[in-house]
């Protein structure tokens, strides 16, 4: 509650938040607000130790899972800048053990997500909650087939990110955790921010925990075998300064910056809505970066609107949650100018390239990896184990009932359109990036309305 003039006036995002807690079932929830680089809110909710019962307070700490990666491509870019590394150096220069499969792998594949390696983590033996070593880890992740050839698709794989640990700890010759603490968390005063392991104590470090049917099991800890991808341990007044940092451009140059938060491209040179470490915004959407993540009994989100001069972080000591999308929903509650407006349907000055879009659309909702209807960069990323995870979330595309034209607008020699979308589980604003030839070459979706009932 707020109190203005000795009057209690509710707080929406207090509400939220609270709300947020049952939704999530996580035991505590944080959340810091920052615009024009003031922090101007900063709240806890829930227990930090369910066991203890000990109630959350601001300065606790946890997991921040693959928000560490935007970190390990910042210090990649470090290594870039002082000459050595360079983007498109093959990863086998700097990694003794790559195999011939890895030859075409570049350093830019890595930090942009689309050099086909397949994800570690559902691999027996070497997975999140494993322990193991970087020798166990290349026997096993070597002997592998590529999800696809480098630079065809994008697809979310931790395997980029632990490699770029060991390139980073190659090149500088020092420990990864070592390079991060001495060149970016102690320069930018980030002294709360650790890396999580079995060992660390600390009177501020939360519990994490699993939810299994709605019992909650204390979340063995981090085993620490790869640090680069996910066990980056902060808090929200560590988190505000590294968001200044990278608002106010501290410690990359200039044209570091411009392609550390530059969507990257693939083979075909259409771009994914993926920088270094950070998801960004599409064409023609108000400028944003930020990243969800997730570790063993963690969740937490970070959302950036540089125009706006808004930031939001949230963490959670439940595995899992959505925190980026929490994030962004909490940046437009503080200003509402930020929540994407419906877009008016139109017009559609092409019926049956719709028909074929449906049909795109319905083959995705399938798991039918149609190449006459999809380019070669959404059907290689179908084939992935990520991808078979998200399936059922994609079903409801197996019978829209409206696909109403909305906008398109050129790029390149493609067509992004915009369309409202209807379904009998749930409503979705999509944008589409469709081929010159006539084919889905990306396809974006934002919930329009909560899930429907009945």
């Amino acid at each position: 509650m707020i109190s203005l003039v000795g009057i209690a006036v509710a707080d929406p995002i207090d509400d939220f938040m609270k709300s947020e807690l049952t939704r999530t079932k996580s035991p505590s929830l944080v959340v810091g607000i920052v615009k024009d680089g003031v922090l101007v809110k900063h709240e806890v909710y829930g227990k930090s130790d369910l066991e203890k019962g000990t109630d959350a307070k601001k300065g606790d700490l946890y997991e921040i899972g693959s928000i560490t990666k935007q970190f390990t491509a910042f210090a990649t870019m470090m290594l870039v800048e002082e000459g050595k590394l360079k983007l498109d150096d093959p990863i086998s220069k700097h990694l003794e053990e790559a195999p011939k499969a890895w030859e075409k792998i570049k350093i830019q594949n890595l930090v942009y997500q689309n050099s086909g390696l397949p994800d570690y983590a559902f691999e027996p033996g070497i997975g999140l909650a494993d322990n193991f070593d970087r020798a166990k880890w290349m026997a096993t992740m070597t002997k592998l087939p590529l999800d696809f050839e480098p630079g065809v698709a994008w697809a979310y794989s931790n395997s980029n990110y632990a490699l770029l640990g060991w390139i980073i700890e190659k090149v500088s010759g020092s420990s990864y955790m070592t390079f991060m603490k001495e060149r970016i968390l102690k320069p930018l005063g980030m002294n709360n921010t650790v890396f999580s392991a079995p060992s660390f104590t600390s009177p501020h470090r939360t519990t994490g925990y699993l939810n299994l049917n709605n019992q909650f099991t204390i979340a063995p800890p981090s085993t620490a075998s790869i640090n680069s991808d996910g066990t980056i341990m902060s808090n929200i007044e560590d988190m505000v300064k590294w968001d200044a940092a990278l608002r106010d451009r501290k410690l990359l140059k200039p044209k570091s910056y411009d392609l550390y938060l530059k969507a990257g491209t693939l083979n075909s040179g259409r771009w994914r809505p993926y920088a270094m470490g950070l998801n960004v915004s599409l064409p023609g959407a108000e400028p944003y970066y930020g990243h969800g993540g997730n570790s063993v009994g963690y969740s937490a989100g970070y959302a950036c609107y540089p125009k706006a001069k808004i930031s939001v972080i949230v963490m959670g000591n439940v595995y899992a949650f959505g925190g980026e999308p929490m994030a962004k929903q909490i940046a437009e509650m503080y200003e509402p100018s930020l929540k994407p407006i419906a877009p008016a349907i139109k017009t559609d000055p092409d019926s049956k390239r719709t028909d074929v879009l449906k049909e795109a659309l319905a083959a995705i909702g399938n798991g039918k990896a149609d190449d006459a209807l999809l380019e070669p960069e959404v059907t290689a990323s179908m084939k992935t184990r990520r991808a078979g995870m998200g399936a059922a979330g994609l079903a409801p595309f197996r019978n829209i009932e409206k696909l109403e034209f909305a906008n398109e607008m050129s790029v390149g020699k493609d067509k992004l359109l915009t369309y409202k979308i209807t379904t009998k589980t749930r409503d979705f604003i999509g944008t589409f990036l469709w081929s010159a030839g006539g084919k889905l070459a990306m396809a974006s979706l934002r919930p329009d309305g909560p899930p429907k009932t009945g």
